[in-house]
């Protein structure tokens, strides 16, 4: 059915705007866009910590005890217990996880916290009350704190200096005796360390990090489980099709290199920018980050220079540059003030 407007005035009648609440209705709540890893994580959790894509860890242990023991001391129902718990339903349910496991940290209770109400919105369809989530969180942060004295301390999480790339380079160039399956793997390994220092970026925005265990296993080994339902192998059968998630890496066209003028010196400047896309949190938020790299006195810093040979070896050049003395020998001519390498 056509778009219904006023013909005097061109603008939306009421009876379209009528008929947009009806089919708001019908929609009911209206899901949130998970990436990968979260849907997993939640699996997890649905499947009482059981979940063959996640190792025991905070989530899988969350998702035992309020599917499976908790559920099973108060003869309750897990999905039914998440559906009608009341706010004190809650509560008792993390008085009776510091009853029985070894929780020393209010952090690691609250992370508990925060996964318990990704599962309530995943498998309820809507967010716990804002009022009830305070309470609760008011709860965790005096009551339980103090009758079970929570450490409130973080524990210190040391960062890599210059000094750490360095010698995890010099490893690298001078002292490793792996072998890698071609020669091109060698230089992208530096590549990568020099691009994610200087930028203070995961691996999962320069390269894929596959977030599908049995995706990762078909590439591997080419398997898959013959014991899984019906609805979840035809699922991971369209995962494994080359899609958008395995696009999300660091492209060459993410990457620009150009020349900048040096009248004083025998060659001109090189320099790089990096157009980063894929930060976490970029399908709900898009937000691009633009690195710009010069060359580096010590060519063990120098990731421009690896750029270029990784180029070469995979002829990623447009033009008729086809090996480094080519870039070299081009100059940056007046009026230009830079030329782009292409």
């Amino acid at each position: 059915m056509g778009v219904q407007k006023n013909q005097n005035t061109g603008a939306l009648t009421a009876e379209h705007y009528h008929r947009h609440r009806q089919q708001l209705a019908q929609k009911g709540t209206i899901k949130k866009h998970h990436a990968i890893s979260t849907k997993n994580n939640i699996k997890g959790i649905k499947n009482g910590g059981k979940s063959k894509f996640l190792s025991i860890d905070d989530i899988t242990f969350v998702g035992e005890l309020i599917c499976s023991r908790f559920c099973e001391l108060m003869n309750e129902d897990p999905l039914a217990f998440l559906q009608h718990c009341s706010k004190e339903d809650i509560m008792t349910f993390w008085k009776w996880i510091l009853d029985q496991y070894k929780v020393r940290k209010k952090s690691t209770l609250h992370e508990y916290w925060r996964v318990w109400r990704m599962l309530y919105r995943r498998c309820v369809g809507r967010s716990l009350h804002a009022k009830i989530a305070a309470d609760i969180n008011d709860y965790i942060d005096e009551d339980l704190r103090q009758s079970y004295n929570l450490d409130l301390t973080t524990r210190e999480k040391p960062v890599m200096n210059v000094d750490d790339v360095f010698l995890i380079l010099h490893h690298h160039w001078v002292m490793d005796t792996a072998t890698f399956p071609d020669g091109r793997q060698r230089l992208q390994v530096p590549f990568l360390i020099l691009t994610s220092a200087y930028t203070a970026t995961r691996p999962g925005v320069l390269v894929y990090v596959p977030k599908n265990e049995k995706k990762d296993k078909g590439y591997c080994i080419s398997e898959n489980d013959e014991d899984e339902e019906e609805e979840e192998e035809e699922e991971d059968t369209i995962d494994c099709e080359w899609d958008n998630e395995q696009a999300k890496t660091l492209c060459y066209g993410d990457v620009t290199l150009f020349l900048l003028p040096n009248p004083d010196g025998i060659q001109d400047l090189l320099a790089m920018e990096i157009d980063v896309h894929h930060t976490k949190g970029h399908q709900r938020k898009p937000k691009r980050k633009i690195f710009v790299f010069s060359e580096a006195d010590n060519l063990i810093f120098d990731p421009v220079l690896l750029m270029i040979v990784l180029a070469l070896v995979d002829n990623a050049f447009e033009s008729n540059i086809r090996s480094v003395r080519d870039i070299f020998r081009t100059r940056v001519r007046p009026p230009r003030r830079s030329l782009q390498l292409r």
